[in-house]
């Protein structure tokens, strides 16, 4: 997941958004609510919303095209400066936003554990200097905080957003002062240099990057640039604003109900969704679909877009918060009507006073820059004491360090010790020991781990390959980019370190474990030709862990009567997707005469229906939502030694779930 990452950030013309201003257009604003109720249905997890998340592009689009006709026009009237500028941009932006920060760091003192805490106080931080999207492409780890509690992760757009202010006016002044008959090529060659930025950063494997940082997202906003120059063209008539507009809002319903977080983005998938916003921008207000985004509904809500995304994500995130079952359709409502009655109420009383000089006034510029000053340094000092000391004043001393704490920290060293063991070696020159290699990422390494922890080093030597799932279905190929570029994707060295990787040849027995997707196994095939090819060892495939939607840190703050639950609750949450591809790793393997060990049956019984993540000592078998900690790995790594050791005494069989003690 790739990480899932959500979130979007809005922009406005220069003067109120009334019918009084000529400059106005309605139909923004109905695009506005298109991609903000994509977002919000999306987070709450309602059907038909699987690819909601691409809100952010609509909304990058929209601010690329309303920044960029702000400045011209400015700049053609001879008015353009770049404090007005950024004096609208904070009174647009800052009095929501910083009063959104505020009342949720004021919420995650008051109800946050300790290591929640924490890291909530690093997101704050970040944020307040408009570089959260920094914070969380560099955020991760062993004891990181699952995405869906972190109250501020949607405003990494907000990040990118203000990054983009700082370069764009700039950029603008200048094309438009020495380029102007080349400002649309210089902006669509800046497009495809973007693009080509993020499709590359994909390909190399840092999709974070890509996804969160603003040169990956700058064709997004160039794209809704560009339409400052083109919507004006003379050649649009009233059938061409019609057919633009459906077939923007198809493409964009496109996105929105068929992407998955497992969609590769922001690559070449996102033009779907961006060409779909330019297309609804460039067809404007067509007097016979007006009624389709110019409503009066669908305009109230885009008038409260920005507040609405501000508050709904904090909102779902404390609601959530030390709750395992997923929502029900009555809270998913329930939340969607808070958030948009939070939204109606922050706009009312904070977002359009603050935008409005003449009802909070300033005396000059600098004046106002000392106010947002004062209000992020106000909030950056408390939070600055709890990320560095773990919690405010009156919640502890900076001494204290839990039982728990320790216990995770010594787990960690030891696992590390394991896997830093297991990896980058080779097989030993020795008859006497039975060589296991295992391939794979890093559940590939949670199977050697488990193993070498019960079998022991006396009789099996051991060496761990990485290989991503991926590669399998990308044997010997490049992606486009990073064939112009003559670059080598992470596959493709894997490949060939592979390749000449003795250990391959040999192995007697090859354990091939992944996180597989339905895109990872179309390679399988092709990956087995190639083990094959290179190795005479018995190859035995290791079925998908049993993977849950939620398992962090957070758990081990869980009261008793929730934890005395937590296995049987588990259990009816596993992944789905997850049991599928597990049995469709199943069929491939008899289908290739391979030997197959069931992992998810050696966590979780159908006939219990339960799953084992929780030990009876009270320790917890899984570290995330699908690898095993250190504890799990010895006490899941006797089941599948036992397997292994039935394999290797001749007994060529499936194991299935039915065969489980």
């Amino acid at each position: 997941m790739k990480p899932h990452l959500t979130g979007i950030a809005s922009s406005d013309v220069p003067l109120r958004r009334d019918s009084s201003n000529p400059r106005y257009r309605p139909d923004i604003d109905g695009l506005r609510a298109v991609a903000v109720l994509s977002v919000l249905f999306f987070h709450v997890g309602l059907p038909g919303f699987s690819g909601g998340w691409v809100g952010v592009d609509v909304f990058f689009v929209i601010s690329g095209f309303l920044i960029t006709r702000l400045i011209v026009d400015e700049i053609d009237a001879g008015s353009f400066s770049y404090a007005g500028f950024y004096t609208r941009r904070a009174r647009r932006l800052f009095p929501s936003f910083i009063f959104t920060v505020a009342v949720s760091f004021i919420v995650g003192s008051l109800i946050f554990d300790r290591v929640y805490l924490q890291h909530f106080a690093g997101e704050v931080m970040y944020a307040l200097v408009a570089a959260s999207n920094v914070f969380y492409w560099l955020d991760g780890g062993y004891f990181g905080v699952a995405e869906q509690y972190k109250p501020l992760l949607h405003t990494w757009s907000l990040g990118v957003e203000e990054q983009f202010y700082l370069i764009w006016p700039l950029s603008i002044l200048l094309m438009m002062r020495y380029a102007r008959r080349w400002v649309l090529p210089l902006l669509a060659l800046a497009a495809l240099a973007s693009l080509f930025i993020a499709q590359y950063l994909f390909d190399l494997g840092k999709e974070r990057a890509a996804f969160l940082l603003l040169p990956g997202r700058i064709f997004e906003l160039a794209m809704g640039a560009m339409l400052v120059w083109l919507v004006g063209r003379g050649w649009r008539s009233e059938r061409t604003r019609a057919v633009a507009l459906l077939t923007g809002l198809a493409l964009i319903g496109v996105a929105i109900s068929r992407f998955t977080t497992t969609t590769p983005f922001p690559t070449v998938y996102a033009l779907i969704p961006c060409v779909g916003a330019a297309l609804v921008i460039f067809g404007g207000a067509a007097r016979s679909l007006r009624w389709m985004l110019g409503n009066p509904v669908m305009v109230g809500i885009g008038k409260i877009s920005y507040s609405l995304y501000l508050v709904h994500w904090p909102l779902i995130v404390f609601y959530s918060y030390h709750r395992l079952a997923p929502f029900n359709r009555f809270e998913q409502l329930m939340i969607c009507a808070g958030s948009i009655l939070a939204a109606m109420l922050m706009y009312a009383f904070i977002e359009q006073p603050f935008r409005d000089p003449r009802k909070v006034r300033f005396p000059s510029y600098a004046a106002l820059g000392l106010a947002c000053t004062a209000a992020v340094i106000f909030l950056l000092v408390p939070a600055a004491i709890v990320w560095a000391k773990g919690s405010l004043l009156w919640r502890g001393s900076i001494a204290e360090v839990s039982a728990d704490q320790i216990e995770q920290t010594e787990e960690l060293r030891k696992q590390q010790a394991v896997d830093e063991r297991l990896q980058h070696r080779a097989f030993a020159n020795s008859t006497q020991r039975v060589k296991l290699m295992f391939l794979g990422d890093s559940h590939g390494g949670d199977v050697a781990a488990a193993m070498f922890l019960n079998l022991g080093d006396a009789d099996y030597d051991y060496v761990r390959s990485l290989f991503q799932p991926n590669c399998f279905s990308s044997i010997d190929r490049r992606p486009w980019v990073l064939r112009i570029t003559g670059a080598r994707s992470p596959c493709r060295s894997q490949i060939e370190a592979l390749k000449s990787d003795r250990s391959l040849a040999e192995a007697d027995y090859l354990f091939i474990a992944n996180h597989w997707t339905e895109e990872t196994l179309n390679g399988f095939d092709e990956g087995l030709v190639f083990l094959r090819a290179h190795t005479r060892a018995r190859i035995i495939v290791v079925g998908q862990n049993a993977a849950f939607p939620t398992f962090d840190d957070s758990l081990r703050f869980l009261d008793k009567a929730q934890l005395l639950r937590l296995n049987e609750l588990l259990f009816r949450q596993q992944s789905a997707a997850g049991v599928e591809i597990n049995a469709q790793l199943r069929r491939l393997a008899a289908a290739n005469g391979l030997s197959f060990i069931d992992r998810q049956s050696l966590v979780c019984s159908q006939s219990a229906a339960r799953c084992e993540v929780l030990a009876p000592d009270g320790k917890f078998l899984y570290r995330d939502t699908n690898h095993w900690s250190y504890a799990g790995r010895s006490v899941f790594g006797k089941l599948l030694a036992q397997h292994f050791e039935s394999l290797a005494a001749g007994r060529l069989h499936t194991l299935s779930a039915a065969q489980q003690p």
